[in-house]
């Protein structure tokens, strides 16, 4: 083999062959590799608490990318990339050495996962960063995490999950959709109605 390459290619193009090789088989296994893009919601009893965000995640739930929408005190551009607090439960405990604060503690986490094909993690963070453009600056009553969450849930995964303005509405709408065996919105509207519309 080496005699073959020597009479096709001078000795330095013999040396990066084995790293462009492997640049190659990278790449390839990167664009194959299938995500879900989840919509988390979590909350106590109070529909002023909580907060709805998302995750892109590989196998078993591994986050990869995580996006909230947050008040301008928080994040001057309102969209957050990779924020603490727009992970799971799991993952903030880990970042924070097994601990959790009260306020999580008290708080039920739900998530609906879809997913993700023809479409980049570099375009769905495009796509978050682009809310505050086309929504404006955020707001409790109108533009706030939820309108975010769900409005960038539907629009990259086909999904029509209907907008609820408080995190404890999402929440409540993702258990029951998880609780009927449903892995979308719209598969459970179907199934809601063929129960009532037999």
């Amino acid at each position: 083999m080496k005699l073959i390459l020597s009479f096709f290619m001078s000795r330095k193009e013999q040396i990066y062959l084995p790293v462009l090789l492997a640049f190659l088989i990278l790449t390839v296994s990167q664009a194959a590799l299938a995500f879900n893009l989840c919509l988390y919601a979590r909350s106590n009893s109070y529909p002023s608490s909580g907060h709805v965000f998302l995750t892109v995640e590989y196998d078993q739930g591994r986050v990869f990318e995580s996006y909230g929408y947050w008040p301008k005190e928080k994040s001057p551009s309102y969209t957050m990339v990779n924020y603490t607090f727009d992970n799971p439960v799991r993952v903030i405990q880990k970042l924070n050495g097994g601990e959790l604060s009260t306020r999580l503690k008290q708080m039920t986490e739900v998530r609906l996962c879809q997913p993700v094909n023809g479409i980049s993690i570099a375009q769905i963070r495009a796509t978050a960063l682009k809310y505050p453009q086309t929504h404006g600056p955020y707001s409790v009553l109108i533009n706030n995490c939820a309108h975010f969450a769900v409005l960038l849930y539907n629009s990259i995964t086909g999904d029509e999950f209907p907008l609820r303005p408080t995190p404890l509405d999402t929440r409540m709408l993702i258990k029951k959709i998880t609780d009927s065996g449903s892995s979308s919105y719209t598969q459970y509207r179907n199934l809601v109605q063929d129960y009532v519309n037999p």
